[in-house]
This record gives C-alpha cells, sequence and structure tokens, in this order.
C-alpha cells in the first residue's frame, strides 16, 4: 500500500493540532507573571504638575546610559527601553541594548538618596558605583501596573537636561526628596508587557 501526503493534507493536519492547544494567557494581574516577562515603560505626568507634558512622547528611551522621554526617540543612539526581571526576586531589572553584544546586558540602578538620572551599570559589567541601588524595583500589579524603588512609585520626575533639545526630558528618582531642578515635571511610570498579547 502507498500513500501520497500532499500539502494540502500536511497543512490541515497542523491546523487540527495547533486549535486543539489550550490557548496561553498571561494574567497581568499576576506577580510572578509580570516580573517573568519583558516590559517597558511609559510616562505620564501628574495632573497637578506646574510644568505639563502635553506634547511629550510616554515612552521611555534609552540612551547614552541613562532613560528619556520625548524626541530623544529621534537620535540614532536611542532606542526603547525594554526591561526584563533575570532575579524576580530582588527586583533587579536588566537591559541589553540593541547596539551591544548579546551579552552586553546592563542592570538598572538608582542612587535612593540622591537626585539623579536613572542608570545602568557598564555593559558586559556587574560593578555598581557604592551609594547606588541594582535592585528593589517593583511593579505594583494590583491594576495600576506603576513602577517603583522598594514599592515607593511617586519619586519620578521628567527633567530639562543641559545640552539636550527642549523636547527631551531624562527620567530622575528624586532620592533626595528634595526639590527638584527648575523646569522638572512630577511623573507616574506604567510597566507594560512587551512580546506578550494583551
Amino acid at each position: 500500500m502507498q500513500f501520497t501526503l500532499t500539502a494540502t493534507t500536511v497543512l490541515a493536519g497542523l491546523i487540527s493540532v495547533v486549535s486543539a492547544l489550550p490557548a496561553v494567557h498571561v494574567a497581568r494581574d499576576d506577580p510572578v507573571a509580570l516580573k517573568s516577562n519583558t516590559f517597558i515603560l511609559y510616562a505620564t505626568a501628574d495632573p497637578n504638575a506646574a510644568t505639563p507634558l502635553t506634547s511629550f512622547y510616554g515612552q521611555v528611551s534609552y540612551a547614552n546610559s541613562s532613560a528619556y522621554i520625548g524626541d530623544i526617540k529621534y537620535n540614532t543612539y536611542s532606542e526603547p527601553l525594554i526591561l526584563s526581571y533575570p532575579d524576580a526576586s530582588v527586583g533587579r531589572l536588566s537591559f541589553t541594548s540593541y547596539h551591544s553584544a548579546p551579552t552586553g546586558w546592563q542592570n538598572l540602578l538608582i542612587f535612593p538618596t540622591e537626585n539623579k538620572g536613572i542608570s545602568f551599570t557598564i555593559p558586559h559589567s556587574g560593578a555598581v558605583p557604592p551609594t547606588a541601588a541594582v535592585s528593589g524595583f517593583t511593579v505594583d500589579v494590583g491594576g495600576t501596573e506603576l513602577f517603583g524603588y522598594n514599592g515607593d512609585t511617586a519619586k519620578w520626575f521628567a527633567c530639562p537636561v543641559e545640552g539636550y533639545a527642549d523636547g527631551i526630558r531624562q527620567i530622575v528618582y528624586n532620592g533626595a526628596g528634595e526639590a527638584v531642578s527648575t523646569g522638572c515635571t512630577k511623573v507616574t511610570l506604567k510597566a507594560s508587557p512587551y512580546g506578550v498579547p494583551n
């Protein structure tokens, strides 16, 4: 007995097998599911802010080892800031630049007691400045998906940077708890899953 398989027969068989598989859905309110995913950040101005950000592109971008919003996205050296949790138990975040080798990961860091922009470790290095923190980053998964440090989501600002165009703002962590630079706007950072269906 001889069997002849046609492309149509094989395709029909594959479709029936795939359609019989159970659907996979990542629950966005499950902290383990969200932390196991890669995500991007969006900045939204505080509605009571003295300096509004009405015309700024809100997706956070990576450039020059920091995080920015606005027109930075038009520069060839910038790219979307795509973060992942390699170690969700301690809230450590990593990032690998398009402009780096696949092993050139960097850890996101802030200075918890200073007013400084988000920073990153040097690619291929785990070296951390003495007063910096690379762990403790959190995403409130109770529906808001706000990004913070040790659960505090209210210390982020978008600030103008000397030497950059007016349409660019750097994301700054207000760790010192004192007044930030002139022209800064209080923002919230919201995590949005990247690469998974909503």
